[in-house]
Formats: structure tokens, C-alpha cells, sequence
């Protein structure tokens, strides 16, 4: 599907995806990835804005995976049974209640152990989920493919945990760092 197409189609849907800035570099990894492939989201939020983008991007086969245990909407005053049934009701009625694998499970403590071809981390944003996330999701990253951070301008937790992973040993290209109007971040594995 088309992006301008994409964006009409999601334009009423609550989001903190920038339409402009953010989602056309989305938009330009899970476009690419093949059938087989894996994009994994941690961060699904109520309305799975990204994750409806992303199944939408995302060309037949592709495997579409969010991860959110729904922790940190429960102080928001939404009970984890009613945050589950908005999210899948999001997915339903944009036709992809079969297209979308749904966790619903701490990101960090779920099993998992297949390779992740697009990783986009959203999730909580303090430096010790960002961290944890880190270390738990991208070990499942194939070099050459890439892990894209939401809100890397705008949150010193974000920030600080991505500035550690791509420190120690050049194992992480940056591609994009989220200036400008876009606080989305990306890295490419180089080994």
C-alpha cells in the first residue's frame, strides 16, 4: 500500500507518530523487508497507531509482531483486560486482527528466538526499560538489519541507553538521528 494512501487510512487514529517526518522512515524499512521476515514493535500503545501502520506497510508474509504488557496505561486509569480489547478492536477494524501478532507480555521476560529483521523500540521510556529492551530485543537483530528508537531527541532515558548501545564496539551504524522535526532514531547492524 502506498503511503499517502496509508496515512489517509490511519489519519483518524490517535497517534504519537509524526505523519510527516517519522512514518515515511518507517515506512522505508518495513517497506523493504520480504516475505519471512520479522518486524517486532515493543510499545504497542491503546491505539497501535504503529502497529496498524506497520501491517499496512508491511508486504504480504511479512511477519507483524507488537509486545506491550500494558503496565504503564494501567496508571492512566485503563484495566489491562480494557486495554487488550481496545487495542485488538484498533486492529479489527482496520482488518488485521489476523495480520498483527499481539503480546500481550513484559517485553523483557517474553520467550523469543527468531531473528528480527526491523526492531522498533517504544516503549516505555526511562533508562532502565530502554536499556533492558536493548539488551533482551537486539541480539535478535541480523547484521544488516535495523533498530529504529522512538522519542531518542526527546527523552533523556532514550537517549542515554541508545547512546550506550552504540558506544563500545561500532557494531551499530547510525542512520538517522532523529533531528529536526523526527525524535525517531535508527541503526543499522554492521557485526
Amino acid at each position: 500500500m502506498e503511503l499517502r494512501e496509508i496515512k489517509r487510512k490511519i489519519h483518524r487514529i490517535t497517534h504519537w507518530i509524526r505523519m510527516d517526518t517519522e512514518m515515511p522512515v518507517l515506512y522505508e524499512y518495513i517497506g523493504a523487508l520480504k516475505p519471512g521476515e520479522t518486524y517486532l514493535e515493543i510499545g504497542t500503545g491503546p491505539t497501535a497507531c504503529s502497529s496498524i501502520f506497520a501491517a499496512l506497510s508491511a508486504a504480504d508474509g511479512v511477519n507483524v509482531h507488537t509486545v506491550d504488557n500494558a503496565a504503564m496505561w494501567i496508571p492512566r486509569g485503563i484495566s489491562a483486560e480494557e486495554y487488550e480489547r481496545k487495542v485488538r478492536a484498533h486492529f479489527d477494524h482496520y482488518d488485521l486482527g489476523e495480520r498483527i501478532i499481539f503480546h500481550v507480555e513484559d517485553s523483557v521476560t517474553m520467550e523469543w528466538d527468531a531473528p528480527i529483521h526491523v526492531l522498533f523500540i517504544d516503549g516505555e521510556h526511562s533508562y532502565p526499560s530502554v536499556k533492558a529492551d536493548i539488551e533482551k530485543w537486539t541480539p535478535f537483530v541480523p547484521v544488516g538489519c535495523v533498530v529504529l528508537f522512538h522519542d531518542c531527541a526527546d527523552h533523556a532515558g532514550v537517549k542515554r541507553a541508545v547512546n550506550e548501545m552504540t558506544r563500545p564496539d561500532d557494531a551499530w551504524e547510525e542512520l538517522d538521528g532523529g533531528e529536526g522535526d523526527s525524535s525517531l532514531c535508527v541503526f543499522r547492524r554492521c557485526k
